[in-house]
């Protein structure tokens, strides 16, 4: 995995999440540059194509973590 490859928006949401365990809520709610649940939505989703971060469901939630 190459940091150089990634997005200056998937940068961003690899950034405020370290090691927390976020909802996409309380991701959006601290990356700057993204507005939008729709925004958020493919970076997140080609993160995890890359292998970066892990989603898991908890309850009613769903949880992203950096792998």
């Amino acid at each position: 995995m190459i940091a150089k490859a990634f997005t200056p928006k998937q940068q961003s949401v690899l950034a405020v999440m370290g090691d927390q365990h976020l909802t996409s809520k309380e991701i959006l709610d601290k990356v700057e540059g993204i507005n939008l649940l729709l925004e958020l939505y493919p970076a997140l989703e080609a993160l995890r194509n890359y292998g970066a971060i892990h989603s898991y469901n908890q309850g009613e939630y769903k949880y992203h973590c950096a792998a």
